[in-house]
């Protein structure tokens, strides 16, 4: 009875004090070619959401903990509308449409590409954790080593990694938590084309804080870098937030109706694919009816 006793009150102490420790959160922040007016300079800015829901890519943990999409999606709209993003009214035509993932990224057993490839999960979890540089030259890297060739011509292939090199595939090994958030030009939506404007990647070690609470730390942590350029990674503390935003009463607009859905849609699950390392599409864009953030 006295060894419970104290096993209860171990386990309780050490929830207490993994609560109280911050976030680490890893941000990598780019821009389209497009120059981009943020919404501090020019506003408004109106968007149209699409939220492609829950991700769980890799081999799978027991007991994940993930907000509900409608928590999450109250999250996501706070974070934007305090850097000046707002939805778009119901007949309105956006500025931007916004495209969410989110979940969990973590390696995985089974070995999805070819063996003249890169595993499609490794991909995923370097762009996760680097600039698009950084990906490059580590995936050029394992290609040049084995077959002597690159798969990336505009970046190097070194032979030798740098240690900023072996520590960014040091992270891209950890299990993280995750969020996408991608703006399109709406006006090239329209025309069927897509025109990258801004994109941010946000991550944590998955074992800093469940993922219910993981996810609106990240993104109230990572809201200031929606629409910006940065050169590097940037780590920075987040305190863990447990004062979530209220749910909206009514739901911001999606893109279901529109003429552009099918286009968005496909956008969707090529995004996926992409972000989950999965070849095969398990994605919830169609079952969610990519829904608003």
């Amino acid at each position: 009875m006295k060894e419970l006793l104290i096993l209860a009150l171990s386990l309780v102490l050490r929830s207490i004090s993994v609560a109280e420790q911050p976030l680490e959160l890893l941000v990598v922040a780019e821009r389209g070619s497009s120059a981009v007016s943020r919404p501090a300079d020019v506003l408004p800015v109106t968007y149209l959401s699409c939220d492609a829901g829950l991700i769980e890519a890799g081999d799978p943990v027991a007991g994940e903990m993930p907000p509900t999409a409608t928590d999450f999606r109250a999250n996501l709209q706070a974070s934007l509308a305090a850097q000046g993003y707002q939805p778009v009214s119901e007949s309105g035509t956006p500025s931007i449409l916004l495209t969410c993932h989110w979940g969990s990224l973590r390696r995985s057993s089974y070995r999805q590409s070819p063996s003249w490839e890169i595993d499609p999960n490794l991909r995923a979890r370097l762009e996760l954790v680097a600039t698009p540089s950084q990906a490059g030259m580590i995936e050029n890297h394992f290609l040049r080593e084995k077959f002597g060739a690159q798969l990336n011509k505009n970046y190097p292939a070194p032979a030798i990694l740098s240690l900023e090199l072996i520590n960014i595939l040091n992270r891209a090994n950890d299990d993280r938590y995750f969020v996408i958030v991608t703006a399109y030009d709406y006006s090239a939506i329209t025309r069927q084309e897509t025109k990258l404007l801004w994109r941010v990647r946000l991550s944590a070690r998955d074992s800093h804080a469940s993922m219910k609470t993981a996810l609106p730390t990240m993104l109230r942590g990572g809201q200031a870098f929606f629409g910006t350029q940065e050169a590097d990674t940037k780590t920075i503390s987040v305190p863990v937030v447990f004062d979530f935003p209220p749910a909206s009463p009514a739901a911001t607009p999606g893109i279901s109706g529109r003429a552009e859905e099918v286009f968005v849609r496909d956008l969707l699950r090529r995004e996926y694919r992409e972000y989950s390392g999965e070849r095969i599409d398990r994605s919830t864009a169609e079952r969610s009816g990519a829904g608003p953030g």
